[in-house]
């Protein structure tokens, strides 16, 4: 019989083992999932750890967390630098471990073709890689910095910049110094690709030199007025004659536009070359606005925080709208309400080109390309609109086409003296206007064919029909007239004449040159019904129509002195001289 003391305790054990037995159990399972769930971070391959640059643009793969933010916010604008100035790649690579079956040498190598380092061609790559718990760090360099970077320096900078802080534990500061030892030793030896400060200045004041050539030929252009040849002696009775006012009013310039059909303020664009300086002075300041920022803005620290990309992205705007902005100002003293539209599509460019800048994290080679082609783009947009908008009013200069001297207006004085009488007195009636110029070279006293004389008259003047002159005078009354006429009468069978009382319009016309007058009358109205109100049928007495002719005495003066008046409306005394040769035919009837 078993005893009951050795039944229990065998119980007791069975538990317990069934116990530790399911415990481990669950230790186990979890320890399963974990791992399917949860990969170690062990690098079995380089596979495991994907490529920085593809992932977030960064230079840097932190998996053991060695780095602060801050301290790979630095590194990546240092290594950005490099680029920058170089073209030349680090990548930097942590690991907690490196599976021990693997060789971090040949590990190390794998990665760095899996990422593929540096630039095609030129393999000018560097990754450096630690691996914590191994306590290892490893620094690969590609087949183009072999010279420049060798394998001993490689070696001394490991021991001397990274061994030291990473035996303390400091693996941040080991990770800093180490790269900027190998930023400093690849930048004093490889070709520079960025421009320095002084390259910028030189680049800002070739582009104000060149501007100043084309702000100097424009304003050349517009003190240089256009010329012209007219006649100097002449004259001119058609254009004005009925449109005094037009004539006395018009400024000197306009007078002679309106002759010889000029636009008195021509409208001219300047020549090509002027607006190529000023757009090539545009893109030479922008080039360098745009270097020199940059110069100063990517060796910042803070170059990744908003207010340096905002302040990069307006300087880079600002350098890529220089091509137009130059030109466009000459706006400012021609169609100033023009400017703004036309800078917007030129800003638009540049915006967008800043932006692309920014986005693509600046090196020097996209920099001074994407500004170089926004200001060529700018610089198309404004070839095509400058014919349109850049345009200014220029006046005439005018001159003789005899002698090439400068016009002169007639002055009151000049223009008195050529005048003959009668045009005097027509003048101070107000029935006639002159104006004229004649050759600045000229001596004065003037005769009339050495100047171009334009004449101006009335429309409502009438010219006398003896002296021709346009100097009468005329005064009108209305005055009743009985006049007799043959009407038919109730119980007659004959006509009788009839007396009838018509109201009449008299119009006296006096010639105050010459004396000659004459009477003209219009019936009014009758007051006898039976003579018609409208004045179809005219009554004149013997006194209707009278005459007075002046005396023979003036009439012969006038005409020996003035019936060849050069502008008057003369007739002659004989005919023009013409010949037949026996042309024509005659008929009976």
């Amino acid at each position: 019989m078993v005893d009951s003391s050795c039944l229990g305790k065998k119980i007791v054990m069975k538990q317990l083992i069934h116990l530790c037995w399911r415990s481990w159990g669950y230790v186990l399972t979890l320890t399963l999932l974990l791992l399917l769930v949860c990969p170690v971070s062990l690098a079995q391959s380089v596979q495991d750890l994907p490529n920085p640059r593809q992932q977030n643009g960064s230079w840097i793969s932190d998996r053991a967390d060695l780095l602060s933010p801050a301290m790979e916010g630095q590194l990546n604008q240092r290594i950005n630098q490099l680029n920058a100035r170089t073209t030349a790649e680090l990548a930097i690579a942590t690991l907690p471990q490196i599976e021990s079956t693997n060789d971090s040498r040949a590990f190390t190598l794998e990665l760095f073709n899996h990422w593929k380092i540096g630039k095609r061609f030129k393999n000018n790559g560097v990754l450096l890689l630690i691996a914590k718990n191994n306590r290892r760090v490893e620094v690969m360099t590609g087949s183009g910095l072999q010279d420049t970077l060798p394998d001993a320096e490689v070696s001394q900078l490991i021991q001397q910049q990274m061994l030291p802080a990473f035996q303390q534990a400091d693996y941040e500061t080991g990770i800093h110094q180490g790269t900027l030892a190998i930023a400093q030793k690849l930048e004093s030896r490889l070709p520079k690709t960025w421009l320095p400060l002084p390259v910028a200045g030189i680049l800002a004041i070739l582009g104000i030199l060149v501007a100043a050539i084309g702000y100097g030929g424009v304003a050349r252009f517009l003190q240089t007025a256009p010329q012209m040849k007219i006649p100097a002696q002449g004259f001119e009775g058609e254009k004005f004659r009925n449109a005094m006012s037009s004539l006395a009013n018009a400024s000197f310039p306009n007078l002679l536009a309106e002759l010889f059909n000029q636009d008195a303020n021509r409208e001219q664009s300047p020549p090509k070359w002027m607006q190529g300086c000023l757009c090539g002075g545009g893109t030479l300041l922008g080039l360098a606005i745009a270097l020199a920022s940059q110069t100063i803005l990517i060796p910042n620290p803070g170059w990744a925080s908003g207010y340096m990309i905002v302040l990069g992205g307006v300087l880079n705007s600002f350098a890529g709208l220089c091509a137009i902005l130059l030109p466009a100002l000459l706006l400012l003293i021609n169609k100033r309400d023009e400017l703004i539209p036309i800078l917007l599509i030129p800003l638009c460019f540049a915006i967008f080109g800043s932006a692309y800048i920014v986005g693509q994290v600046p090196a020097w080679p996209w920099i001074i390309g994407t500004i170089i082609v926004v200001n060529l783009l700018n610089s198309g947009f404004w070839w095509l609109i400058s014919d349109s908008v850049l345009v200014f009013k220029r006046q005439w200069i005018y001159r003789s086409d005899r002698s090439n001297n400068p016009i002169q207006e007639l002055n009151p004085d000049e223009l008195t003296s050529l005048l003959s009488p009668s045009e005097r007195l027509a003048q101070s009636m107000g029935n006639l206007a002159f104006r004229g110029w004649r050759d600045a070279g000229l001596p004065v006293p003037l005769t009339k064919d050495q100047v171009y004389l334009v004449q101006a008259r009335d429309a409502m003047a009438i010219a006398c029909s003896q002296c021709q002159s346009l100097t009468i005078d005329q005064s009108t009354q209305t005055i009743e007239k009985t006049v007799q006429s043959r009407k038919k009468v109730k119980g007659k069978k004959q006509k009788q004449l009839v007396d009838s009382v018509i109201q009449v319009s008299q119009t006296t016309y006096t010639c105050r040159f010459c004396g000659y007058d004459w009477v003209q009358e219009a019936v009014i109205r009758a007051n006898d019904d039976r003579v018609s109100d409208t004045g179809s049928e005219s009554y004149y007495s013997s006194s209707d129509y009278s005459i007075n002719n002046s005396s023979s005495t003036d009439d012969d003066y006038y005409r020996n002195n003035y019936q060849n008046d050069t502008y008057g409306n003369t007739s002659s005394s004989d005919f023009g001289g013409g010949s037949s040769d026996g042309g024509g035919t005659g008929d009976s009837w």
